[in-house]
């Protein structure tokens, strides 16, 4: 079992990603073998890549505004993006 704080875990960006980062709460790492909790931050005007991952994932948006664009749809508030399929974050 893990409990923590989400603000514990590291915020990491990327070269690829505009004015966003990540801080994965549950992964491989904690012995997770299907899926992956994390917490995406995007300033406004932000982005990440287009990308896809081999496992299905759920967002909900906490606060804000933004979209998820999942093979080339834009989403808003709850979506499950399926195992594979290309998707990106944007405020």
């Amino acid at each position: 079992m893990k409990v923590m704080n989400y603000k514990e875990a590291e915020l990491k960006t990327e070269k690829a990603a505009r004015g966003a980062g990540v801080r994965w709460l549950l992964s491989e790492r904690d012995g997770e073998t299907g899926m992956a909790m994390r917490v995406i931050e995007i300033e406004a005007g932000g982005q990440t890549p287009d990308h896809a991952h081999p496992w299905e994932h759920q967002v909900f948006m906490l606060r804000g505004e933004g979209r998820v664009v999942v093979e080339g749809e834009a989403m808003e508030f709850v979506c499950m993006i399926p195992a594979s399929a290309t998707g990106a974050y944007d405020h």
